[in-house]
């Protein structure tokens, strides 16, 4: 028999001694990124740079808390500000955590870690047009990079892949946590504490939005907007090796080490720096 994503991650789980987690380990740990939807009992974690817009449309449609015609055609501006009206599964007593981790239709979808990575900075600092989200963190990238050149520069808006890396890998960035564009898939979602039974893939998108929709029991109700329709940037994927290219194999491996557990918790290849640099469109 052929084992399910879902197989997948329960072994993963289990092998690295992720299960033996209590109850009481639970305590301490944040699950404000899971969109708890009472009505059909279903969760879904949200993760920033795996579709998380065109999916919080989804949940955003289902809630009654929207007073919103049609969330489904909604702006992504827009979808960022109304999921503040959605509830969160932190919010909840913990005997109601317990309950709805172990009852319900619990969602995530992930997509190839490093590619995910470099999507966030792509979107973040080189398409983007926040000048606070810039700032803010391109001060704090450029003083944490060992590039001498890249400190100097007069340029606010300049912070390149090799700058960004290095910041990841610092040990004050570390201590104080990742923003939610780069953090990894066990710290947002907890994937071994969380019952997930529904496990989807931006790699095959469109098929899994459609199981996501049979298994919610709405797909007569929602026509969901093919991403391609409205994506107006060459992909991600067809961009890496040129920005891989630019950092030392031991920064590649030191950040490889960062997001092991999301590889091998989901069922990625963990890729060598030759075949980041060989990529184009491969999945």
């Amino acid at each position: 028999m052929r084992r399910t994503r879902v197989d997948e991650l329960n072994q993963m789980c289990t092998r690295l001694g992720k299960h033996r987690y209590t109850f009481q380990d639970r305590q301490k740990i944040r699950f404000k990124h899971i969109v708890v939807d009472d009505k059909n009992k279903a969760m879904f974690c949200y993760v920033p740079k795996v579709a998380c817009t065109h999916l919080l449309r989804i949940f955003l449609s289902l809630s009654d808390n929207i007073n919103v015609s049609n969330p489904l055609h909604l702006e992504g501006k827009d979808v960022h500000i109304l999921k503040r009206k959605l509830t969160y599964l932190d919010t909840y007593s913990n005997p109601e955590i317990e309950y709805r981790i172990n009852h319900y239709k619990n969602v995530i979808f992930v997509r190839e870690p490093l590619e995910r990575v470099f999507s966030a900075f792509r979107s973040k600092f080189v398409l983007t047009h926040d000048p606070r989200f810039i700032n803010y963190y391109g001060r704090k990238i450029k003083n944490r990079s060992r590039n001498v050149s890249s400190k100097m520069s007069t340029d606010k808006h300049g912070v390149n892949f090799t700058d960004f890396v290095q910041y990841l890998l610092h040990w004050r960035t570390i201590e104080e946590g990742y923003n939610e564009h780069w953090d990894s898939y066990c710290n947002l979602c907890h994937p071994c504490l969380v019952k997930y039974n529904f496990i989807g893939k931006y790699e095959s998108f469109e098929k899994d939005v459609a199981a996501l929709l049979k298994l919610l029991s709405i797909e007569g109700r929602v026509q969901f907007q093919k991403r391609e329709e409205n994506y107006m940037h060459v992909p991600s994927a067809d961009m890496m090796s040129t920005y891989f290219k630019m950092i030392p194999q031991e920064l590649f491996e030191d950040l490889i080490q960062i997001y092991t557990e999301d590889y091998l918790l989901f069922d990625y290849e963990i890729p060598s720096i030759e075949q980041v640099l060989k990529r184009h469109m491969s999945f």
